[in-house]
C-alpha cells in the first residue's frame, strides 16, 4: 500500500483524532492524541494492508519552555511492505501516556529510557523504573533545564544527614556512590529445606554476574533469579558506562558530534560515522560525491568484518575454545592497519564528514585492500575447521537460546540476530542507501534462531563483505571526496589553507562555528554490523542539533536476553549473551 493510501486509511479510521499529517524528508508523520496511541499502534501492527510490525525507535523530546512541554516520537517500519511511519504525541509535564509494550515487546526498554531521561510516565508499563541512572538520582538528564555537567547545584548524593561532611571526604565517597547501580542482590548459597515428606527441595537464589566479569563483554551486571541450575529470570543492569552522548551532542556543532559517534560501537566506528552523516545530509538535502560514497561503504564493510571477527572468536573462547580468538585477531589486525592507513587512527577514526569524507584514500591503499581480499577468504576456512564442527561448540550452541522469527521482530532485533531467526531483511538491499543498489551481494539468513545460527550468520556475512569491498575497489570512480559547498565543507585542497587567506578564513569558520542546518527533523538508518543503527535529529536552524536520538542496536538486542535465558541453564548464560554480540558502549550510549 502506498503512503497516500495508508494515510487515508488511518485518517478515516481515527477521524478527528489525527491532529496533523505531513511528510518530512521522505517520511509520513502523524501527530495524534495521546489517548489513542495504544489503539492506533495496535491497528497499524495488525492491519494487513499496513502491517507495521517493527518498532524501530521510541523516544522523548523536551520543548521547554513551550507547552505542552514533551513529545513522544515513534518510528515504525513495515518489514513486509518496506515503508516507514512516524507518530507523535504531545503531553504536558504532569501528564502520562499509555504504554505500547502490549503491542511491541521492544517498547519496554525504550519507554524506560524515556522515563529515566525525561520523567515521562507510561501507563500500563509492566516494569517502569530507571534504566541508566540509579534509583534515587535527582532529576532527568535530557530535559533542557538539566545542566550538562550531570547534577544540579544543590545535588547531594549522600542525603541531608551527610550534608556537613568535609568536602574532601565527600568527594572521595561520591566516586563510589555515583557508580552504584539501581539494584544489588547478595550472592547466596542455595538454601535447602526439609519438607514434610522428607524430600529435599531448593529455594530461589539470586546471583550477580558482573559488572566486572570477563564474559559480560564490558561493564554489565546480570541479576539472575535461579531455581537450582535453571534461570527463572534475568535482569540486565546497564548504565555503568553511560556518558550522555545525546546530551553532549546538543552542545556541539554538527561536525563536532562525529567523535561522539566513534565511541558508540567502538569496534565498528565507520558505521556510526556513516549513519550520523546520512541523517545530517538528509536535513541539508545534499548527497556526498560518488567517490566518497564508495569509500564510506568500503570502510563500513571493513568495520563489519572487524566487529564480526571479534565476536566470532570471542564466543567460542567464552565457551572454552581459546584458539579461534587468536586466529580472528590476526586478521582483525590487518583491518586495523587499513583503517590506520586511511585515517591515522586504529580505533576512533572520525573519518566521515557531512558531505563526504575527510580526505581521499592514501597512496598504496588499494593494493593493500586487494591483498586483504585475497587472503581473508582462505583464513575464514581456518576458523570453520576449528569451530564449525567442533563437538563441544555444537553442544553449547545448537538448540540453545532459540528466538523465533515472530519474537525477533517483536523485540526489534536486527542484523545477524534477526536474520539468524529466519527473517530475510537487510537494509542494504531492502532500503538501499549510498551505492548499495549498484552492488551484487547475498543476504545471509538462517532458520534455527539459536546461538549457532547467529554465529554462522556472522561468519557468512564476512564473506559477503569481502565481495562488496572488491566491487567497490573495481567500480570506484575518480573525483572529489566532499561536496563543493564552502558553507558546509572544509576546503577541497588542504594546501590552500597554507597559502590562501580566503581558504584559511573558510576553514576557521567551519571549524570554529560550524554551519547552520535548516529547521526540520529527519530519521536515517543503516545496516550496521549489530543491526539497524539510526539517528533521529531535530534541527532548530542553528549550528547545533536541538535533539539527537541514537537508535543503538546493541541496546535493543540486549533486551532479548530475558526471553532466551528463561528456563535455560546457568551454564548457558554466557552463550546467550555472547551470541547477541552487545557492545556496552553502544548499549549505554
Amino acid at each position: 500500500m502506498s503512503e497516500p493510501d495508508f494515510r487515508a486509511r488511518i485518517e478515516e479510521r481515527f477521524a478527528g483524532r489525527v491532529r496533523e499529517a505531513y511528510s518530512s524528508h521522505g517520511m509520513l508523520t502523524l501527530v495524534v492524541d495521546k489517548e489513542i496511541i495504544g489503539e492506533l499502534c495496535r491497528f497499524l501492527k495488525e492491519d494487513g494492508d499496513n502491517r507495521f510490525d517493527y518498532l524501530s525507535d521510541l523516544c522523548g523530546v523536551d520543548y521547554h519552555p513551550d507547552t505542552p512541554r514533551f513529545e513522544v516520537v515513534y518510528h515504525l517500519y513495515s518489514i513486509p511492505h518496506r515503508h516507514r511511519l512516524r507518530l507523535k504525541c504531545r503531553l504536558g509535564e504532569d501528564e502520562s501516556i499509555p504504554s505500547v509494550t502490549a503491542v511491541w515487546g521492544t517498547a519496554g526498554w525504550h519507554e524506560r529510557e524515556a522515563y529515566d531521561m525525561y520523567g515521562i510516565v507510561f501507563d500500563g508499563h509492566p516494569d517502569l523504573r530507571r534504566i541508566y541512572m540509579w534509583e534515587g538520582f535527582e532529576g532527568y538528564p535530557l530535559r533542557k533545564d538539566f545542566p550538562v555537567r550531570g547534577y544540579k547545584d544543590d545535588y547531594n548524593p549522600f542525603g541531608e544527614e551527610e550534608a556537613e561532611r568535609p568536602a574532601s571526604q565527600a568527594r572521595a565517597s561520591a566516586a563510589g556512590q555515583h557508580s552504584k547501580p539501581p539494584r544489588f542482590h547478595q550472592s547466596i548459597a542455595t538454601a535447602r529445606v526439609e519438607p514434610e515428606g522428607g524430600a529435599r527441595a531448593t529455594k530461589e537464589m539470586f546471583l550477580n554476574l558482573g559488572p566486572q566479569h570477563p564474559s559480560t563483554h564490558g561493564v554489565l551486571q546480570l541479576v539472575l533469579d535461579l531455581e537450582g541450575e535453571i534461570i527463572e529470570r534475568v535482569d540486565p543492569i546497564i548504565g555503568y558506562l553511560h556518558r550522555g552522548t545525546e546530551k553532549l551532542a546538543e552542545g556541539f556543532t554538527y561536525t563536532q558530534v562525529f567523535p561522539l559517534t566513534d565511541r558508540l560501537d567502538y569496534l565498528c566506528q565507520p558505521s556510526n560515522n556513516q549513519a550520523y552523516a546520512l541523517a545530517v545530509e538528509k536535513l541539508l538535502g545534499i548527497e556526498a560525491p560518488e567517490r566518497a560514497q564508495y569509500i564510506r561503504v568500503m570502510m563500513t564493510e571493513l568495520s563489519r568484518i572487524s566487529g564480526h571477527l571479534l565476536i566470532s572468536g570471542a564466543l567460542p573462547m567464552d565457551l572454552g575454545a581459546l584458539t579461534a580468538l587468536l586466529y580472528t585477531m590476526r586478521e582483525r589486525e590487518m583491518i586495523l592497519d587499513l583503517l590506520e592507513m586511511i585515517t591515522g587512527a586504529r580505533m576512533h577514526t572520525s573519518y566521515c564528514r557531512v558531505g563526504g569524507v575527510r580526505e581521499d584514500l592514501p597512496e598504496g591503499f588499494v593494493e593493500r585492500a586487494e591483498e586483504f581480499c585475497r587472503i581473508f577468504p582462505r583464513r575464514i576456512v581456518d576458523y570453520e575447521r576449528l569451530v564449525a564442527e567442533n563437538r563441544m561448540f555444537l553442544k553449547r550452541t545448537r538448540g540453545i537460546g532459540v528466538i523465533s522469527a515472530e519474537n525477533a521482530i517483536d523485540l526489534g532485533l536486527g542484523g545477524p540476530n534477526l536474520r539468524g531467526s529466519g527473517v530475510d531483511w537487510d537494509m542494504r538491499r531492502d532500503n538501499p542507501y549510498e551505492i548499495y543498489d549498484r552492488l551484487d551481494f547475498d543476504v545471509i539468513v538462517r532458520d534455527g534462531g539459536d546461538c549457532y545460527d547467529r554465529w554462522e550468520c556472522r561468519m557468512e556475512e564476512m564473506k559477503v563483505s569481502v565481495k562488496i569491498i572488491e566491487q567497490c575497489l573495481r567500480q570506484m570512480p575518480d573525483g572529489p571526496v566532499k561536496v563543493d559547498m564552502p558553507e558546509i565543507a572544509f576546503p577541497l585542497d588542504k594546501q590552500l589553507v597554507k597559502s590562501s587567506m580566503e581558504a584559511l578564513i573558510h576553514h576557521f569558520k567551519v571549524a570554529a562555528h560550524g554551519f547552520k542546518v535548516p529547521k526540520g527533523e529527519a530519521y536515517s538508518s543503516i545496516e550496521a554490523p549489530k543491526g539497524e543503527l539510526g539517528f533521529y535529529i531535530i534541527s532548530d536552524g542553528s549550528e547545533k542539533p536541538f535533539r539527537v536520538k541514537v537508535r543503538a542496536p546493541s541496546f535493543i538486542n540486549l533486551q532479548a536476553l530475558h526471553l532466551i535465558a528463561k528456563n535455560g541453564y546457568i551454564a548457558d548464560i554466557i552463550a546467550f549473551l555472547g551470541s547477541l554480540d552487545p557492545v556496552m558502549a553502544e548499549v549505554d550510549k
